[in-house]
């Protein structure tokens, strides 16, 4: 019997491991991962408003910063993974300067500061809702590019 020759994951280039034989990546991440950008690129093809792409990229990131802040308290987080779970740093809803020079950016009320070796201290500002109506417009949402100062990201 002849062995199949050895599939690549579409995404990170990875020898595909053993498991079902129409497997087409090598994990859950890199499925997730590949989705993501295909349809980012769908999107910005198909020409939906780019307010549009921006309000569902800032939804996504508040989806992701009360995931992984499961308290809903002051939270340790790998930045990483957060990354790898789709976060997009540089779209979020405000930021101020802390007493020490960092900055604490927000998605609504979830917020993050960057810290040193990956990590992001999260926390949930109550007070930021206030600025906000109950209903999100695209006209009221901005973007800012913003350094992630992530390795690897």
């Amino acid at each position: 019997m002849k062995d199949k020759p050895k599939k690549n994951c579409p995404y990170c280039q990875n020898a595909i491991g053993p498991g079902r034989s129409d497997k087409v990546f090598c994990d859950d991440q890199c499925r997730n991962a590949y989705n993501r950008d295909k349809r980012r690129i769908e999107a910005l093809y198909s020409g939906e408003d780019a307010r549009e792409q921006i309000i569902r990229l800032i939804k996504r990131n508040h989806a992701l910063l009360k995931k992984f802040n499961p308290r809903q308290d002051e939270w340790i987080a790998d930045g990483a993974e957060l990354y790898d779970a789709g976060f997009h740093a540089e779209y979020f809803t405000g930021c101020r300067q802390l007493e020490d020079g960092r900055l604490q950016y927000f998605c609504f009320e979830q917020a993050w500061v960057n810290l040193d070796g990956n990590k992001m201290l999260l926390s949930v500002e109550p007070e930021q809702l206030k600025i906000y109506d109950q209903t999100i417009s695209a006209d009221n949402i901005f973007f800012t590019p913003v350094p992630r100062n992530m390795e690897d990201h």
